[in-house]
């Protein structure tokens, strides 16, 4: 009988075989990641090939000997979540098992795709690692998954944020698990590993945990699984198929999240700041039809990017477009507009939202809100969480420092001062006020006209369903 060893060597698996050789070459051939090395006259592959290979191999009635770990039982007492799903999050958990728990779900923020995964792993009841893009994520998890299966402190352990410690449920960050002493160690150590925001797994480095690891099952959760980059392509072949289910729209009108009001405030520039404006964008055109002619949008900007380490007029051209965004994404008209907003609403709770930290600290400085960005200690960032939640303070305003992976206290306004086209970004800003409570939630989106912050602006129409 024809037989196939497969041992583990570093980061990759060695194949080697006797007898029958030119059909099990047939079938190694037709797997991904399986390659032959001419070098050491044995067929390589890559960890996450590994259940596919052992079906193939298997079904043809060709035997395999492995050192390869495939017991991923879990030796945890898991009890039944206390935690009901909600329709849509059933729907979702009875996808991955019609998938065998491959696949990436798409849920708007706040709609508990946390409690999906949890559940994937009470019903597999397998070793299972969860990666998470920040330490703060890392300490949620443990905290909901404890509460939802009732289970002790020590069943769920971490890697990363100074612990290196590997057990039944393990959470670690996308920046620790890329390591190649955890891939080493964790490599066939999960049968299910679970991406929280899964669209960072794309990047050329995070990637290599998908490759790394022999997990069959593997679930990723995002509220949208797109990047610029396109590189969100990876997501089938190393997670599984995309499942997009409830949209916003449908969970408001189901009491899931906030009811709310969409309102797009156009803002204008005076003729000091359209001049200076128009002047910038314009240094910045022309070395981009000079240079490249055929390009426009994201491409020209990223060529132009390449140039300015070693040509000066690109990098004139570049600090003339820095120079026009921050006219256009602070204008002293939204000043104003958003003292009347605040004023309006003075009894309310509001997180503002900016692209730049320089306006965050002009808002914070001119309103006297407290700010965050990421170079907020944690400690201060908790305790101004914690003083919105209780109330004290009804106001903060952040620099891209709340879009994910970070708890953030239910608040009913929302104001979009500025921000990116990224469809990702403004969904989770959005998530931020909307959440289930009483008050209807209302959704301010200050935005310069004739500038590219309108065209920003209309990059992400449709999203929530806005009427603009």
């Amino acid at each position: 009988m024809a037989k196939v060893f497969i041992r583990k060597r570093e980061l990759e698996l060695e194949i080697d075989f006797e007898e029958d050789e030119s059909r099990i070459i047939l079938i190694l051939d037709k797997i991904p990641f399986v390659r032959y090395d001419e070098f050491s006259d044995t067929y390589r592959a890559l960890p996450c090939a590994y259940p596919e290979l052992i079906s193939a191999l298997r079904n043809s009635g060709i035997e395999v000997i492995s050192d390869i770990s495939s017991d991923w039982s879990l030796d945890i007492d898991l009890r039944e979540p206390l935690v009901e799903l909600r329709p849509y999050q059933r729907e979702a958990v009875e996808w991955l098992r019609k998938n065998r728990f491959r696949g990436v779900v798409v849920l708007p923020t706040g709609a508990g795709k946390s409690l999906i995964a949890i559940y994937a792993l009470y019903l597999l009841r397998m070793k299972t690692l969860i990666v998470v893009p920040t330490i703060e994520l890392m300490h949620q998890w443990k905290s909901k998954i404890r509460s939802v299966l009732r289970i002790r402190d020590d069943s769920v352990c971490f890697w990363g944020g100074g612990y290196r410690a590997l057990c039944g449920i393990t959470i670690t960050t996308y920046q620790g698990a890329c390591k190649r002493d955890f891939l080493v160690r964790a490599m066939d150590k999960f049968g299910l590993v679970v991406f929280d925001e899964v669209h960072h797994l794309p990047a050329e480095t995070y990637l290599e945990i998908a490759k790394r690891l022999v997990s069959p099952h593997r679930i990723g959760l995002t509220a949208t699984p797109e990047r610029i980059d396109r590189r969100d392509r990876f997501l089938p072949l190393f997670v599984g198929p995309i499942h997009y289910g409830a949209r916003v729209s449908e969970l408001v009108r189901s009491g899931y999240l906030a009811e709310y009001e969409y309102r797009k405030i156009s803002t204008y520039m005076d003729k000091e700041e359209w001049r200076t404006y128009r002047e910038n964008m314009r240094i910045y055109r022309e070395y981009v039809r000079s240079n490249f002619p055929n390009l426009t949008g994201r491409r020209a900007f990223d060529m132009v990017v390449k140039m300015a380490w070693k040509d000066r007029r690109a990098k004139e051209a570049l600090e003339a477009r820095m120079k026009a965004k921050a006219i256009a994404m602070a204008p002293k008209s939204k000043i104003a507009k958003l003292n009347e907003i605040l004023t309006k609403h003075r009894d309310d709770k509001v997180i503002i939202f900016t692209r730049l930290q320089r306006t965050a600290h002009l808002i914070s400085y001119t309103f006297g809100i407290p700010v965050i960005t990421a170079n907020v200690p944690k400690s201060i960032r908790r305790k101004i969480f914690s003083l919105f939640r209780s109330g004290r303070i009804t106001k903060i305003v952040s620099a891209e420092a709340l879009d994910e992976g970070v708890d953030v206290p239910d608040a009913s306004v929302g104001i979009i001062v500025s921000g990116t086209s990224s469809q990702r970004q403004y969904i989770q800003r959005v998530g931020r006020v909307l959440r289930p409570k009483k008050k209807k939630a209302i959704i301010y989106e200050l935005v310069t006209a004739k500038s590219f912050d309108e065209f920003m602006s209309k990059a992400r129409k449709g999203l929530i369903g806005e009427d603009s």
